[in-house]
């Protein structure tokens, strides 16, 4: 099964220079000439609990997520709202009494 990857132009261009490839070369247009996609980094987080809440481990971004049990709190969302970050990073207790 074949899968995409995505991978740096100015990478691709480098490993074909050191292969003695030059920009006037076919296979290097052939390179160059490809659509490129926009990718994003992708950030990984994880929420860091509060007394009354959770907050983004990247952005710092508080945000009140509750279940309506006193002290419990709801973090099912799998991204941050505010910078995308995907919130896959490994649970740490984080409590603060």
């Amino acid at each position: 099964m074949e899968h995409d990857k995505l991978v740096r132009l100015s990478d691709v261009t480098a490993a074909l220079n050191s292969e003695g490839y030059t920009k006037n070369m076919r296979v290097h247009k052939k390179v160059l000439s490809i659509p490129a996609v926009d990718a994003v980094e992708v950030r990984h987080a994880r929420w860091l609990r509060l007394k009354d809440g959770v907050f983004c481990g990247w952005c710092t971004f508080g945000w009140k997520f509750m279940t309506g049990v006193p002290g419990e709190v709801e973090t099912d969302y799998r991204y941050c709202p505010h910078c995308g970050s995907r919130m896959d990073r490994e649970e740490e207790n984080n409590a603060v009494d």
